[in-house]
């Protein structure tokens, strides 16, 4: 990737944030695939921005901007970079040192026009996602966990809980009627 760039103490809903980027490369014309974590809570996100088309094709400049956000809502990071580019220059090359040099010349400024747009295009997707994160700071909310149920306190001699699930047990029972769970006396 080509830059990143670090956030803490935002609190951010990271997938807010990655819905965001692909909603906004979309509006500028990107083709987009997402993907994250299939475990939750995500702990990394993947945008891949496209943009095709019988020039781009035709000149050998179709590329991709990737962007990776990565780490959990108060620490996490952002990288950015373009793929295929590499790969262009080098096949240009190659091309141009077989054609004596006339189809690198047109290549080259071909390369040229489509890396300053890809750079101008990350450069403005950049914006965005830091005007975003300001937009998403303290959105992140902890998903509640399953356990105990909360219990109002009352005198222990007349009402028994269950120590798994909080349902309230009669006070001879060995067992949970609910979960099952064995009471200790």
């Amino acid at each position: 990737m080509g830059k990143d760039e670090r956030f803490v103490d935002f609190n951010v809903d990271l997938d807010k944030l990655a819905s965001s980027i692909g909603d906004y490369a979309k509006k500028d014309g990107f083709t987009v695939r997402e993907n994250s974590d299939p475990t939750p809570p995500r702990s990394w996100f993947q945008i891949q921005m496209t943009k095709k088309g019988l020039f781009r094709a035709a000149t050998g400049t179709r590329r991709s901007l990737d962007c990776l956000i990565k780490g959990h809502p108060e620490d996490f990071e952002v990288a950015m970079g373009t793929g295929d580019w590499g790969k262009n220059i080098l096949s240009h090359t190659i091309l141009g040192v077989i054609t004596l040099g006339s189809s690198l010349l047109v290549m080259g400024i071909a390369v040229g026009i489509g890396t300053a747009t890809y750079k101008r295009a990350e450069s403005t997707l950049w914006k965005q996602i830091r005007a975003r994160i300001q937009e998403l700071k303290n959105t992140h909310k902890p998903v509640g966990h399953s356990g105990l149920k909360n219990i109002a306190i009352v005198s222990a001699k007349t009402n028994r809980f269950c120590t798994s699930c909080g349902e309230e047990l009669p006070s001879t029972a060995k067992f949970c009627d609910l979960c099952g769970t064995k009471q200790k006396r």
